[in-house]
């Protein structure tokens, strides 16, 4: 302690010039700092590192009424990501307060989609889900994820979840969806916000195309669809807007005349090779297995 005396004795003695150039430009700076506003007491109370005074014009200081605000405890960010609960201050600086809204909205499902028919527009649409609360801290934005517990798509789609704000939900599919295929989008009630509300099982569905027939004509005479002959009517081509599996559209298909309906074959036809064949095509080869009288006015209707 006697050393460390004489040193600063000696040290004193030499840089007294130095010291009062020192404490002039202090008392410059802390006139010109901000400080603390309603900071916790003790050696907490410090100066905001803002650093000097902007200039808005050459030759014009600008006098900004700089606010700083030092929570009592520093909030663990990285807890909070990991979605373990973590208590925070609110603006009066109590420790150990959690943070709630002034008005809290109900939980619920706000906004969704897609819905209904798509068309055939798109083959991998986006799914979203908007609710009413947060449901995750910022820090877990946009990270992928390969599912989201308490919602789920069946029949399972494969593709990657993200959350893209604190309120929104997006899952964008890896693969195209199958035409005429619903898909069902369901939330569970094990899905929370972070004020710890749950939300009421929902869901909403989606599906793509509309199936439908172009033309029918004869086999026999290409293109003709009227005033057709017994023997023209034995076989006709049925065209589709995609390709199909013959054996499976042939239940919906249905040959009606005024007496009843007729029994019915279906294969599918390749346009090409004009021939029937085992693979899916937007052609079926119709075989209409009974008699019909002639002078009948037909419709081949699909269920």
């Amino acid at each position: 302690m006697k050393r460390s005396t004489i040193v600063l004795a000696l040290t004193c003695a030499a840089s007294a010039m130095l010291a009062a150039v020192q404490d002039s430009n202090a008392q410059e700076q802390d006139r010109q700092a901000p400080r603390a506003l309603s900071a916790s007491s003790g050696d907490e109370t410090a100066r905001v590192p803002f650093g000097p005074l902007p200039v808005l014009h050459p030759g014009v200081a600008a006098v900004i009424p700089y606010q700083y605000y030092k929570p009592a405890r520093r909030v663990d960010f990285s807890a909070q990501a990991a979605g373990a609960p973590v208590p925070m201050s609110q603006s009066g600086g109590v420790q150990g307060q959690t943070l709630v809204p002034a008005a809290k909205a109900p939980f619920a499902l706000i906004e969704y989609g897609p819905s209904g028919n798509l068309g055939n527009a798109t083959d991998r649409p986006q799914v979203y889900l908007t609710f009413s609360q947060p449901m995750v801290p910022v820090a877990r934005l946009g990270a992928p994820m390969d599912r989201v517990a308490g919602v789920s798509i069946v029949p399972p789609l494969r593709g990657r979840w993200q959350w893209i704000s604190t309120k929104s939900l997006a899952f964008d599919p890896d693969e195209s969806i199958a035409p005429f295929v619903q898909y069902t989008v369901r939330t569970d009630e094990s899905l929370g916000s972070l004020y710890g509300d749950k939300l009421k099982a929902t869901s909403f569905s989606f599906y793509k195309g509309t199936f439908s027939m172009r033309s029918v004509s004869s086999r026999k005479t290409q293109g003709k669809s009227q005033d057709l002959s017994a023997d023209e009517l034995r076989e006709l081509i049925v065209s589709f807007n995609m390709a199909v599996p013959a054996k499976a559209v042939e239940p919906a298909l249905e040959l009606q005349g005024p007496s009843g309906s007729y029994r019915l074959s279906a294969s599918n036809w390749d346009p090409v090779a004009k021939a029937a064949t085992t693979k899916e095509t937007s052609q079926v080869l119709l075989q209409i297995m009974d008699a019909v009288p002639e002078n009948q006015q037909l419709s081949l209707i699909l269920k």
